[in-house]
């Protein structure tokens, strides 16, 4: 009898929260990144089979292996000294709990794009020293190539061709985070200054086709064995490579560099324009647009998440108010996030997906407790506040405890974006606990008393 309860009491409050977790985790297919889609896909997976073994095979172990006379219940005194006050001190926990929730989550903006690929590891990882000891006394390793295609074999030795590279070079020069530019056009000018006596004067493109199409054939033959000129010149010598190396700099900027080289070619040298390309910049657009998507994919979360709950408990009044719990935390855990860390990267892009089927766990189990008090035993709403918190509220703090020290112990990996997401993922648990017993109930008791007042 007691576990047929107990399935009847928490079988639906289960498989609500495990579809929604699923829910939550599927939304990662927004993510520009294979492996969040994957991770995801997974997880999802794993939380659905989750459920079924709890309502299928944990019932019967219990049965079997757990006795009666073993269990102990335990004190709610503690729960219940809570729930007496937020029941008390309602009228000042919902107002000041939102005000520092807003406060807060205004920090959002000052988290920056930054998926820098050097920054995914730890100081005491020997490939970030290198790159650090690299940013810090070399010209850096932030490259972005521009192809300036003159359109015909041969034509790189056009001199109007060469001005035009000669150009755009000494524009790149001029801007900021550039370290240093290398261009064909430069190598052309130092042999046509070296064969004229190092005069600094002749420091300039040919004037001619011929002479610069000499200058290149010395070039190329004066190279050591088993080089050649393809890492600046293409095969039939109608492509240049421009490489520009920057300083460190957060993604935007680096995007917004690349931009403006682009528009400054499109307004000088249309038939040259040309978009960067690199690693790095491969890296700055998957972060940014991974932004994007898991707005979009987080907005959808919530939107999906709120209508399962509605239906699961043919309410729109819990569902809309089950989305203040669920939609804070996050959004308060980016705020502080932005305060103290200052960038985002792929991993803290996720974390509204990634936490949202976590945390909205708690808030259905309060809810569905809070409304078999109201709805079977016929308790009035503080009364229902009571079997709420002396039903779940230990299993909450419990699971609470339990997820944040199993992503704190992530926190301290090597691998940044797995430290990060386990930073942010143990905030994020501990920010809606203390929304879930601060705010929750309060929410609840307006709620009624504005049902009443109307009825």
């Amino acid at each position: 009898p007691a576990m047929r309860e107990a399935l009847m009491v928490n079988i639906q409050p289960i498989a609500l929260t495990s579809i929604t977790t699923a829910v939550g985790f599927l939304t990662l297919n927004f993510s520009f990144s294979p492996a969040f889609v994957q991770f995801g896909n997974i997880t999802a997976f794993g939380v659905m089979m989750a459920m079924l073994l709890s309502l299928c095979m944990l019932p019967a172990i219990s049965i079997k292996l757990i006795r009666s006379s073993r269990l102990r219940g335990y004190d709610n005194s503690l729960f219940t000294r809570f729930a007496n006050f937020t029941i008390r001190k309602r009228k000042q926990l919902l107002p000041l709990t939102l005000l520092a929730a807003m406060a807060i989550i205004t920090l959002v903006p000052l988290n920056g794009i930054n998926d820098d690929p050097t920054q995914y590891f730890d100081q005491d990882i020997e490939y970030r020293q290198a790159a650090d000891f690299s940013e810090q006394r070399l010209p850096g390793m932030r490259d972005l190539n521009f192809s300036l295609n003159c359109g015909a074999p041969g034509c790189v030795n056009n001199p109007a061709f060469l001005h035009a590279a000669d150009a755009f070079t000494q524009w790149i020069e001029t801007q900021e985070y550039v370290e240093s530019v290398f261009s064909f056009s430069d190598v052309l000018k130092r042999i046509n200054r070296n064969m004229h006596g190092d005069d600094p004067n002749w420091y300039q493109v040919p004037e001619s086709e011929a002479l610069a199409a000499q200058f290149l054939l010395l070039y190329e033959l004066s190279l050591p064995y088993g080089l050649d000129m393809t890492n600046q010149v293409n095969f039939d010598k109608s492509a240049i490579r421009v490489t520009v190396l920057l300083r460190k700099s957060l993604a935007r900027e680096f995007i917004d560099f690349e931009q403006r080289a682009n528009l400054w070619l499109q307004d000088n040298y249309p038939e040259l324009a040309s978009h960067g390309s690199s690693v790095w910049m491969m890296f700055a657009k998957l972060g940014l647009n991974n932004i994007h998507s898991m707005i979009l994919g987080s907005i959808l979360a919530i939107i999906g998440v709120t209508l399962t709950i509605c239906l699961a408990l043919r309410s729109l009044r819990y569902g809309l108010l089950s989305l203040v719990p669920n939609a804070f935390p996050a959004a308060i855990a980016l705020g502080i996030w932005g305060a103290t860390v200052g960038y985002v990267n792929m991993a803290v892009a996720s974390i509204f997906s990634i936490t949202l089927g976590i945390i909205i766990d708690d808030s259905v189990h309060f809810i569905s407790k809070y409304r078999r008090a109201r709805e079977q035993k016929g308790y009035d709403a503080e009364q229902a506040v009571h079997y709420a918190f002396n039903t779940v509220g230990a299993a909450l703090v419990v699971t609470t405890i339990v997820l944040g020290i199993g992503f704190s112990l992530l926190a301290t990996s090597s691998f940044n974006l797995n430290g990060h997401i386990g930073a942010m993922t143990t905030m994020t648990v501990v920010i809606a606990l203390v929304f879930d017993f601060l705010v929750l109930p309060p929410l609840l008791l307006a709620m009624e008393s504005r049902k009443e007042a109307r009825g």
